[in-house]
């Protein structure tokens, strides 16, 4: 499950939002979607670039994609 709350703020923090990060995920904005509200899953790939993209610290990433 994602932590949607801290995963918008960094998104903010780093003047993105949903569609400017899907399109650097290069996913679509309704795939994205559904992976920001749980739905689906994000890929190693996808979580590791947003861990590079917003600088997470280890306690942030494990806050954000494992709790």
């Amino acid at each position: 499950m994602v932590n949607k709350a801290l995963l918008k703020s960094k998104m903010a923090l780093n003047n993105d939002n949903n569609k400017t990060l899907s399109v650097k995920l290069q996913l679509s904005p309704s795939n994205f979607s559904s992976k920001l509200n749980s739905k689906n899953k994000f890929t190693d790939r996808e979580k590791n670039f947003i861990r590079i993209e917003y600088n997470l610290t280890d306690s942030e990433f494990v806050e954000i994609f494992f709790l």
